[in-house]
C-alpha cells in the first residue's frame, strides 16, 4: 500500500517504499529503528502531533488501524486525513500493557480499558490481532523483494531535507467561550446539540464538544452520534412531558407533549433497539461481562436515568415495553373537588386533602346536613368519646382497644355501636401457663411481692416492707430484725453470710450476690471474693426465684387478677388493618382524582395517619 502525501505542496512520499502485507514471515525486530526514523520524516512532512495521555495514544491506534483497513480494502492511496491518522500511530508500546488483556489473568485493566481493547479485537482478524498482543508473532510484517532494511534506509536518505521551523513561545489566543443553552434540564455534565449539530458537554458552564472514539461527534455522523442525539431527543421530550403536567398545562398540551415522545421513543427503538438493550459476554477467566451498548456514553448525563425509566426493559427476553408516562399523566396537581355524588366519597376527599373526618367539609361537599352524612356512612366512622372527635374506623377499632373499651362502657348507651365493634377485636387473653411471672416484674404489684416475702420467711405482714420507685424501676425491702432473723432468712433461704432478705432484695433488682473477704496483703487489706461463700448464697438466691414461680400463681383468686391485670397492661394492642372495603376499590381509585390516576398503595393510609407528604 502506498501512502502518497495528497495535498500538492508536500513532496510525494518515493514509491519504492516498502509496503505493509498481511502474513508475512519477516522479522521486524531488527527494523525497529528505521521504522521509527521513516516515522520521524513522514511527521516532518506533514505536521502531526502525537497524543500525550495513554487513553488518547489508544484511539489514536484504533483510528491508523481503521484507516489501514480502509486503503487496504480500497486498494487506494491516503488521503491527507488519513495520512494524519496513520501518522499518529506510535506503536502499541506505550498502551500494550493496558489495551490488551493480561496474558495469565485474561483480564483487562479496568471497563473503559475493555472497551478499546474488545474495539481492536473487532478491526483485526485472529491472526492480525495475535501478531500485535504482547507475545504474539504472527501479524503484519515487512515483506522485499531484496535487502529490506537497505532499500529502507536508501528511500530515506532520497526523502527531501527541511530545516526545523522557528517555535514561537507566545501562546495563541483563547477560543471564545460558548455558554451552553440556557435550558432548565441542561446542567453540569448535560449533552446537548449544539447549532452547527455538533454534540456537546456541559462543563463547568462551557461547551466542550464530545470526541468518541478519537472523532468529535455529530448529530448527523456517524452511528455513535446519531444514536446519542436520539437520546437527547428523547431526554428533552421526557423533560417537556413532566413540565407540562407539573405547570397544569391544558389537556390538549398534555398529550400532545406526550404522543410526541411516543412518536421519538418508537422510531429509537426501531433503529437501535430498547434504550436499555443489555448483553452479556464471557471473559477468558469465566467472568460475566454486562454491557448496555445503547447507553455507553449518555450514562454520564445526569438525567440518563430519567431516559432509562421510560421503559420497563426484561433482560431475560430482551424485550421492553413502555413506562407510565409514556401513557398518562404521573405528576401534577391534583384537580380542586367542589361536589361528591355520596357521603363515602366525600369520606375519601376528606381524607385526601385533610387527613381525617371532616364532617363539615364532607357535609358542604354532599350537600347534606350532617348528621345524614353520618347515618349514610354507617360503620365507616365512629365518635372516640376519649377526644371527643370522629374517625375512621379503621383508626378507632387499633392501639389500646381494651381502654377504649372501657373507655365507651363508661360513657353511656350512646356508645352501645362503638363497644360492640371493640369487643369484636379485643386481644385473646393470655393464658397464665404462657405468662413470665418472674420475680422483679414491674408489672408485679408491691402487695403480691410483700404477700411472697411473708409467706417465704412465715413473719407477720408488718415485719417486712416493699416498695418500688417506678421512675428509677428499682424496688426496695425493709425487713426488721423477726424478719432477718427468722429460721427461713438465716438457714432455709440464706446462709451465715448471706442473710435471705438481702438475697431476696437483690433478686427482685435483678442482681446477683457476691461475698467478700478482707485479707492482709503486705501490711494492705485487700477485698478478694469468697468462691464457697457466693456459690452457696446464688444456690439459696435461686431456691428463693423457684419458690416465687411456684407461688404466684397458686392461689385463683390471685392468678385471676394477675392474668387480667397482665393483659390489660401487655396485651392491649391491635394493629390497624386496612382491608379496602367500601373504600372506592370498585371503582379502583379515588373519585377525584383525574380519570385514569389510580390511587396508590398505602395512599390512603398515609393520609388517615397524617404521614403522606
Amino acid at each position: 500500500m502506498r501512502l502518497d502525501v495528497a495535498a500538492e505542496e508536500k513532496p510525494p512520499v518515493p514509491d519504492d517504499t516498502p509496503s505493509l502485507v498481511e502474513g508475512s514471515t519477516a522479522t521486524t525486530h531488527a527494523l525497529t529503528a528505521d521504522l521509527f526514523t521513516f516515522h520521524e520524516r513522514l511527521s516532518s512532512l506533514l505536521p502531526i502531533t502525537v497524543a500525550s495521555g495513554e487513553r488518547a495514544k489508544a484511539q489514536d491506534i484504533l483510528a491508523a488501524v481503521r484507516a489501514l483497513k480502509t486503503l487496504d480494502h480500497e486498494g487506494r492511496s491516503a488521503t491527507a486525513n488519513e495520512q494524519e491518522a496513520l501518522g499518529r500511530f506510535a506503536g502499541f508500546g506505550p498502551v500494550a500493557l493496558s489495551i490488551f488483556p493480561d496474558p495469565v489473568s485474561g483480564r483487562y485493566k479496568d471497563s473503559s480499558w475493555q472497551e478499546l481493547g474488545e474495539e481492536l479485537k473487532e478491526l483485526l482478524t485472529p491472526e492480525e490481532y495475535e501478531s500485535t498482543t504482547l507475545y504474539g508473532t504472527a501479524g503484519y510484517s515487512v515483506a522485499s523483494d531484496g535487502d529490506l532494511a537497505e532499500k529502507l534506509r536508501d528511500a530515506i536518505r532520497r526523502l527531501p531535507q527541511f530545516t526545523a521551523a522557528t517555535v514561537s513561545l507566545a501562546r495563541p489566543p483563547p477560543a471564545p467561550a460558548v455558554t451552553p443553552p440556557r435550558l432548565q434540564h441542561i446542567g453540569e455534565g448535560s449533552f446537548f446539540v449544539n447549532a452547527d449539530a455538533v454534540i456537546c458537554q456541559r462543563s463547568d458552564g462551557q461547551t466542550i464538544p464530545v470526541v468518541y472514539g478519537g472523532r468529535k461527534l455529530w448529530s448527523r455522523g456517524t452511528h455513535t452520534g446519531k444514536r446519542l442525539a436520539a437520546l437527547i431527543r428523547l431526554r428533552d421530550l421526557a423533560r417537556r412531558v413532566l413540565q407540562s403536567q407539573n405547570e397544569g398545562r391544558p389537556e390538549t398540551e398534555r398529550k400532545e407533549a406526550r404522543r410526541e415522545l411516543n412518536w421519538v421513543y418508537d422510531g429509537f427503538v426501531h433503529t437501535y433497539g430498547p434504550i436499555n438493550k443489555t448483553t452479556f459476554a464471557e471473559t477468558p477467566d469465566g467472568r460475566s461481562v454486562r454491557r448496555m451498548p445503547n447507553l455507553v456514553k449518555f450514562r454520564e448525563d445526569p438525567d440518563a436515568m430519567l431516559v432509562m425509566s421510560l421503559e420497563n426493559y426484561d433482560e431475560t427476553t430482551g424485550k421492553a415495553t413502555k413506562a407510565a408516562i409514556m401513557q398518562k399523566d404521573v405528576v401534577g396537581r391534583n384537580p380542586s373537588v367542589t361536589t361528591v355524588t355520596s357521603a363515602e366519597e366525600g369520606l375519601l376527599v376528606s381524607l385526601d386533602q385533610h387527613g381525617a373526618v371532616d364532617l363539615p367539609f364532607i357535609s358542604a361537599l354532599y350537600g347534606k346536613a350532617e348528621q345524614q352524612v353520618i347515618a349514610e356512612l354507617g360503620d365507616l366512622i365512629l365518635r372516640d368519646p376519649q377526644v371527643n372527635e370522629w374517625q375512621t374506623a379503621d383508626q378507632y377499632l387499633s392501639g389500646d382497644v381494651r381502654s377504649k373499651l372501657a373507655a365507651v362502657l363508661n360513657a353511656g348507651p350512646d356508645y352501645t355501636r362503638n363497644a360492640e365493634a371493640l369487643r369484636e377485636v379485643q386481644p385473646e387473653d393470655v393464658l397464665p401457663g404462657d405468662i413470665d411471672a418472674n420475680l422483679g416484674a414491674p408489672w408485679i404489684p408491691e402487695s403480691d411481692v410483700q404477700a411472697f416475702a411473708v409467706n417465704l420467711f412465715r413473719v407477720e405482714p408488718e415485719a417486712i416492707q416493699i416498695g418500688y420507685l417506678k421512675q428509677e424501676a428499682a424496688w426496695s425491702i425493709d425487713a426488721d430484725f423477726a424478719a432477718k432473723a427468722s429460721v427461713a432468712a438465716s438457714s432455709e433461704f440464706g446462709t451465715a453470710r448471706a442473710n435471705g432478705a438481702w438475697l431476696l432484695d437483690l433478686a427482685i433488682n435483678m442482681k446477683t450476690p457476691v461475698i467478700y473477704d478482707t485479707v492482709t496483703v503486705h501490711g494492705k487489706e485487700e477485698r478478694v471474693v469468697n468462691q464457697e461463700e457466693t456459690l452457696a448464697a446464688r444456690e439459696k438466691q435461686k431456691l428463693i426465684r423457684e419458690r416465687f414461680r411456684s407461688w404466684i400463681f397458686s392461689d385463683p383468686d390471685r392468678t385471676e387478677r394477675l392474668v387480667r391485670l397482665y393483659n390489660d397492661t401487655y396485651n392491649n394492642l391491635r394493629l390497624r388493618q386496612f382491608d379496602g372495603v367500601d373504600r372506592g376499590q370498585k371503582e379502583g381509585h379515588f373519585r377525584g382524582r383525574r380519570e385514569g390516576q389510580r390511587e396508590l398503595p398505602g395512599e390512603l393510609r398515609g393520609a388517615e395517619q397524617g404521614r403522606s407528604l
